[in-house]
């Protein structure tokens, strides 16, 4: 695992850097004799644990409800001046989210930096297996449909209408007094001029739920900006705002069209050039 880590950060590290520094021999100046450091003077590791903190879950879109996330994610911390050498790390986190509740695991430990300093902060996430799935998405997402107005019931042609032929009542009837009440017909019908309740829920649009379950197997890169990690510093707190990648991931699944979240091609890569989405991130070291 360490020769992994020490690959990568290597790798990393040559990818970001600007400019070659040219190794310098130490200066002895005149009348001084060179020291030599002292025998197991090491300095201790500084240990680093890092957390995500996810924001934007329940503003993704208008209706979409996320009930469950899930991914695996590599977050690594490099010397953002290169002249202090390659000294950085990288550690695994497990992120779920699920009803309302979000944890933070780190099945290989939290990070270990040579010292305190500016550093680089880069997300991956990525399939823990080869053949696994690199983020899990579950919830629910209304759509709206129409009710067209020519799914409204009419009468049967069979049903029965009065004939012009029946004869009408002769002169020599009586008829109703007007203080009388006349008789309310047998079964009522709407006036033409106002629709009925009915007509009024037919006509408008109806949200329908639909259970919602994507998975991808794509691998993310991220280049969340740099962080000031001191002496006392034990923890990494990383706020992402994630509404910008779910909606590129969920705009092909949705039906949706790609001028509503198109999926930049810099933010996958087979490289390990990360995508520039500090605007994304708010990190604190303390």
């Amino acid at each position: 695992m360490k020769r992994v880590r020490a690959w990568l950060l290597a790798t990393l590290a040559w990818s970001f850097a600007a400019c070659a520094v040219e190794p310098h021999e130490p200066v002895t100046r005149v009348g001084e004799t060179p020291t030599d450091p002292v025998v197991g003077a090491t300095q201790a590791p500084l240990v680093i644990e890092p957390t995500l903190e996810l924001v934007g879950l329940a503003d993704v879109y208008d209706r979409l409800v996320v009930t469950a996330l899930e991914f695996d994610a590599e977050v690594y911390l490099l010397r953002a001046d290169e002249s202090a050498g390659l000294d950085g790390d990288v550690v695994n986190v497990r992120y779920l989210f699920r009803d309302g509740y979000a944890s933070t695991a780190r099945p290989d430990g939290d990070l270990s930096l040579q010292g305190p300093g500016r550093y680089r902060v880069l997300v991956r996430v990525h399939a823990s297996e080869p053949e696994g799935a690199s983020v899990s998405l579950e919830g629910a997402y209304r759509r709206i449909k129409n009710v067209a107005k020519s799914d409204e019931p009419t009468p049967s042609p069979a049903e029965p209408t009065p004939s012009p032929a029946e004869p009408t009542p002769s002169p020599a009837e009586p008829t109703p007094s007007p203080a009388e009440p006349t008789p309310s017909p047998a079964e009522p019908t709407p006036s033409p001029a106002t629709p009925s309740a009915d007509d009024a829920y037919k006509s408008a649009p109806t949200a329908v739920a639909e259970a919602l379950s994507i998975t991808s197997s794509r691998a993310f890169e991220f280049y969340a900006g740099e962080v000031e990690v001191g002496a006392e510093a034990r923890h990494l707190y990383v706020s992402w705002d994630v509404r910008t990648w779910l909606r590129a991931l969920l705009a092909q699944p949705l039906g949706l069209t790609a001028a509503d979240a198109p999926l930049r091609d810099d933010m996958s890569s087979p490289s390990t050039v990360f995508a520039d989405t500090r605007a994304e991130f708010e990190l604190i070291a303390r």
